[in-house]
């Protein structure tokens, strides 16, 4: 079970935030940590490699389009991926 909170906030309040629990099982597509884990991180570097964000340390894409595909992909490579109140 993997457990993130997304916020994103400008100088003067919160804009949005989500938290999502993911949850798989290793399968033949991989380990749950390859899965939950590995996959994501190549989404950042096929941006990188694209020139959709920049290299370094970023928190999260910023653009709507990105954070629409990684949140689906997340849907996909997860057997369970719930949206829930706020983790703090």
């Amino acid at each position: 079970v993997l457990a993130v909170s997304l916020r994103v906030e400008n100088d003067y309040d919160k804009v949005w935030h989500q938290s999502y629990l993911l949850d798989a099982y290793g399968n033949e597509n991989g380990s749950a940590m390859a899965r939950l884990v590995s996959l994501p991180v190549s989404l950042a570097v096929e941006c990188i490699m694209s020139g959709d964000i920049p290299a370094g340390v970023s928190a999260a894409p910023d653009r709507a389009d990105l954070i629409e595909r990684w949140l689906n992909t997340a849907d996909q490579i997860s057997d369970h991926f719930t949206p829930v109140d706020h983790i703090y």
